[in-house]
């Protein structure tokens, strides 16, 4: 009975000893380590390079790099095998789908013992190509074939293009200050996704403040197509007639370059008040002189202009008016009313100034001795 119970001890023991022996080795496993470029990015159609570096400890010996990359499905697949300077093998693309794309535009670089870094350069850059990559280092290890890996995240940006069109209004035509009016633009805005930014124009000069109207976005599976719509709605008014509006792409890989603007945007808007010039500019003008009245106001559309007397008697049409040999009789207050009619439902605006003209007579005295 002792003997068995010592046995029983005797076993215990050498069971404790082998399970700390198994504990050390896989503590060992994890004595090479691996890393990848973290956070590379690659613009559309641009290279860019995936790098994964390992570091062997004392006695590992390093065999295959596996890439791996993250599928739609959430599924990792493999990619490229790359293999140690101790193997002497060239590396290979997977055959696979995604393998034989990447094949036509990629390169790979096995390590070498100077440089224990497997790389995978891709000079075409393409939408499907951002996701989650993984390295697998295969080593051996205390007689034991381990493995270990890290991951990176490729992100792949698209450049903005310029709007579709130039900004679609409505009303399109026959706007009568103080309308609002209704413009959309719509454009591949780009990854990561740019905005619209808004502005109003007038002799090449901008007014007023950058605007932001309501955006929708939509953006295209499995490209860099990022397609948005951008609305805004601007009350206008006679100020802003013979402006333009214009949309542009604001995007971080090409700042402000690409924009569409509207023609200039005529706008109806009531005459105001004319003003009178008078040539010679004195109201005071001797008799058999001449004397032009010259009238101007704004408005759109373009006003007409009529003369009167003081008596309110028409003399005349036109902006000018004339009084070739003054007398005077021509003496007195002179009218100019200016009028314009919006076309699209007639209404029409008058406006009327008046200027004084004082003809003297020269008196000539003559000396007699």
């Amino acid at each position: 009975m002792r003997r068995l119970y010592k046995d029983k001890i005797d076993y215990f023991k050498i069971s404790y000893t082998l399970f700390l022996t198994v504990t050390i080795l896989v503590q060992d496993s994890f004595s090479l380590t691996v890393s990848m470029n973290q956070n590379p990015v690659g613009n559309l159609e641009s290279e860019v390079d995936i790098v994964c570096s390992y570091v062997p400890q004392q006695g590992d010996i390093v065999t295959t790099i596996l890439l791996e990359k993250k599928m739609s499905n959430g599924n990792f697949q493999q990619i490229a095998t790359f293999y140690s300077p101790i193997l002497n093998q060239n590396a290979t693309i997977a055959n696979t789908t995604f393998g034989k794309d990447l094949a036509k535009r990629a390169e790979l670089t096995n390590p070498t013992t100077n440089n224990m870094a497997a790389g995978l350069k891709i000079n075409t850059v393409q939408c499907g190509d951002e996701a989650t990559y993984k390295c697998l280092v295969s080593h051996v290890a205390a007689g034991s074939t381990l493995e270990a890996g890290a991951t990176n995240n490729l992100t792949v940006k698209g450049r903005a293009k310029s709007p579709d069109t130039v900004p679609i209004m409505n009303p399109a035509e026959n706007i009568v200050e103080n309308t609002d009016v209704f413009f959309t633009c719509t454009g591949d805005v780009g990854k990561p996704a740019g905005t619209f930014i808004w502005q109003k124009y007038k002799n090449n000069n901008p007014v007023g403040l950058q605007m932001s109207g309501d955006a929708t976005t939509q953006p295209i599976d499995g490209t860099c197509i990022v397609n948005k719509t951008s609305r805004l709605k601007l009350r206008l008014t006679k100020d802003d007639d013979m402006a333009v509006v214009r949309c542009t792409v604001q995007q971080e890989l090409v700042g402000n370059t690409f924009y569409k603007q509207t023609g200039q945007i005529r706008i109806y808007y009531e005459v105001d008040k004319p003003i009178i010039q008078r040539d010679p500019p004195s109201s005071e003008i001797l008799a058999g002189n001449k004397v032009t009245l010259t009238c101007s106001a704004n408005g759109h559309p373009t006003p007409t202009y009529a003369w009167y007397d003081g008596n309110n008697n028409k003399l005349k049409d036109g902006p000018t008016y004339e009084i070739k040999n003054a007398q005077v009789s021509d003496s007195g207050a002179y009218k100019c009313t200016a009028s314009n009619t919006y076309p699209l439902n007639g209404l029409t605006f008058n406006q009327t100034s008046s200027a004084l003209v004082n003809i003297d007579v020269l008196l000539t005295v003559v000396s007699h001795t």
